[in-house]
């Protein structure tokens, strides 16, 4: 992909190095590493509530809301089309897609895609129903204590923080 990517942009050849390649997909991994785990066990109602105390406009904690409440439902889906294919006696492997591309996208893209659009809508559908709308913030949010589990976690990380910073420093 890069040499076609230079092909067409030769001046990139100047900027392009391993790091430039490599960076995005560290962020990448890293956000996904957030995300996910969240997204998994995680209630909708609890990440609004949360979103919503931190004060954040509405038009931010509502996609971001939806989004996170996307993923599960999305994995889901792919799960459910893979079961499909294997009950039409397809197998889903490397070969096959190497062999046949064309029809493993039609029998494995194209009802992912379809089915995304469903859960999406039905996602905006179920948002709707709850309240949750640009005129309603949607619940009051839940109060939240402070535990002793709380306290270890934020101390794990902000001694990670200074660690990192200093060894940053001094060793560079």
């Amino acid at each position: 992909c890069v040499m076609i990517l230079l092909f067409f942009f030769p001046a990139l050849g100047e900027k392009l190095t391993a790091m430039t390649l490599v960076i995005p997909c560290v962020r990448i991994c890293i956000l996904l590493n957030v995300i996910l785990p969240l997204a998994l066990t995680c209630r909708v109602n609890r990440m609004l509530s949360a979103l919503e105390s931190m004060h954040l406009p509405f038009f931010l904690f509502l996609p971001m809301a939806v989004i996170i409440r996307f993923i599960p439902t999305f994995s889901n889906d792919i799960q459910q089309v893979w079961e499909a294919l294997k009950i039409r006696g397809v197998r889903p492997s490397v070969a096959n897609f190497l062999r046949h591309p064309v029809m493993m996208m039609r029998l494995l893209v194209a009802p992912v895609i379809f089915r995304s659009l469903k859960t999406a809508e039905q996602l905006g559908i179920a948002a709707e129903l709850k309240g949750i709308s640009a005129q309603t913030k949607g619940q009051a949010p839940m109060e939240s204590t402070w535990s002793n589990h709380d306290t270890l976690v934020v101390s794990v990380a902000v001694i990670t923080l200074v660690l990192a910073f200093s060894y940053q420093i001094f060793v560079g």
